[in-house]
């Protein structure tokens, strides 16, 4: 029989004894099997790939008493189930999921698991961009005040923590479209989508799918709970509808409740009363996108009860993370910026509006259904010449025919090298590939080390050279 998914209260009572299946061993699903042997849950771990590392944690599950299988996900094994834990990135339209649900096996993801068994209360944040950025800060923010855990699609699982929250922790909590589509009763206390644009297409069935797994965070939230929406997002504004407390931010109008940009200042607007919280100014990340960003934080702390000056020195003492529109350094007056993070065609804008030109554009990688046409007014106004990497090279040349010369190369190394070679002092190499990373690396960290590598050996080649 079946287990029951649609009682939080009973469900931690239910695992017990219950054979449970997670699909995939990644780190969420190494995780989520763990906090099910913790409940004595009977675990069946299946991962279609076979490697060493994945070999390692099986057999640490197998001794805590779980099973698993390796290469395969075989029907007779994932099925024979009362629940089916996914790990991110696996489909839900997978044919052997859908054979579950018609055997009427409940099928969720690792987010709802830990979320049903967590007593803490959750912010949960997502986006096309700006999702880590804002979970730093808001975690930045609420520390001063509270036991915060930052998790999700972040870096650390969220079934990692469960065991050592209480109820007055909170999490914050960074949440993906894939995650979100896999839930079932999952309710943030406060949910915040910064902001949609195409993303995951490949993987997505349509611009309309996609839409809706991001929108699934508020579809559970009731009266006593708080949602936060970007107003100068047309989608977010045409498509949200949500009992919960609704909070905008902007950078162009006013709203109450709301938080926005006036006269250059942070403002926030709650109940018939305005209140400045600090300059603009204050805040030190470049680019529109992160002022953006600022104020979904701002919201958040707003709602916790923190003071303006709590807020405006939290702002001030805030530093973003790696690879995100970065200043490398600079040789020969020509600035290396490294915003590897940049995995779709909106953050490569993001970052053409950023950063000021004359800019080299390295562009490309694992394409994802992108339109780049986007970027030929930015680049043709901005751009002296692009270098294109990765699979989607050759479709980003006929993208950007007749706006600027486009010169693909095969390694990130050789592209950082050509835009080097063919700079003049002022000129700005911008790494923002638009793209993942995972035609060629591990992940976008890895993409941005290499640029960073790259450019610590031509600033020696250089200096060497100087005083030769």
């Amino acid at each position: 029989m079946a287990l029951q998914t649609n009682n939080k209260r009973t469900f931690e009572q239910n695992l017990k004894n219950k054979q449970i299946t997670v699909l995939g061993l990644g780190e969420s699903g190494f995780s989520a099997s763990n906090l099910l042997l913790s409940k004595g849950s009977r675990v069946k771990v299946s991962d279609i790939h076979d490697t060493p590392p994945l070999r390692k944690k099986l057999k640490y599950l197998e001794k805590k008493g779980a099973c698993g299988e390796l290469g395969v996900h075989s029907e007779e094994f994932v099925l024979s189930s009362e629940l089916i834990i996914l790990s991110p990135g696996i489909s839900m339209e997978l044919p052997l999921l859908e054979k579950a649900r018609r055997k009427g096996i409940p099928v969720i993801g690792e987010i709802e698991l830990a979320y049903r068994l967590c007593p803490a209360r959750i912010i949960a944040v997502t986006g096309t961009n700006g999702k880590s950025t804002t979970v730093k800060l808001i975690t930045h923010l609420l520390k001063r005040r509270f036991a915060v855990h930052e998790v999700g699609n972040i870096g650390i699982p969220f079934s990692s923590i469960v065991e050592r929250t209480n109820r007055d922790d909170l999490i914050v909590l960074e949440v993906s479209s894939f995650q979100l589509k896999a839930n079932i009763s999952f309710k943030p206390y406060i949910a915040l989508i910064l902001n949609i644009t195409p993303d995951h297409l490949d993987i997505h069935r349509s611009m309309d799918d996609y839409i809706t797994s991001k929108l699934k965070i508020f579809s559970c939230q009731r009266k006593e709970d708080f949602s936060i929406i970007n107003s100068d997002d047309g989608i977010l504004k045409r498509k949200v509808r949500t009992e919960s407390q609704l909070y905008y931010f902007s950078l162009k109008r006013p709203h109450s409740p709301g938080i926005y940009i006036d006269d250059g200042w942070i403002v926030v607007s709650v109940n018939g009363r305005r209140e400045l919280i600090c300059e603009e100014s204050l805040f030190n990340l470049p680019g529109k996108h992160n002022v953006e960003n600022c104020l979904a934080a701002v919201a958040v702390a707003c709602i916790y009860g923190l003071h303006r000056e709590e807020i405006a020195e939290g702002l001030k003492s805030f530093h973003n993370l790696p690879h995100r529109i970065e200043k490398v350094g600079t040789i020969e007056g020509v600035e290396f910026i490294d915003d590897s993070k940049s995995t779709n065609v909106d953050s490569s804008l993001k970052a053409l509006l950023t950063v000021s030109p004359p800019i080299i554009l390295i562009l490309g990688g694992r394409d994802k259904g992108n339109d780049y046409s986007i970027l030929r007014q930015p680049i043709r106004e901005r751009v002296r010449f692009v270098v294109a990497v990765g699979e989607s090279r050759d479709k980003i040349q006929k993208a950007l025919r007749g706006v600027v010369s486009v010169f693909p190369q095969q390694t990130l190394e050789e592209a950082t090298e050509f835009a080097f070679e063919n700079a003049t002092s002022g000129d700005k190499i911008l790494l923002s590939p638009g793209c993942s990373s995972f035609d060629m690396f591990k992940n976008y960290k890895e993409r941005g080390e290499v640029f960073r590598r790259v450019f610590k050996e031509l600033k020696a080649n250089s200096e060497a050279y100087l005083y030769e």
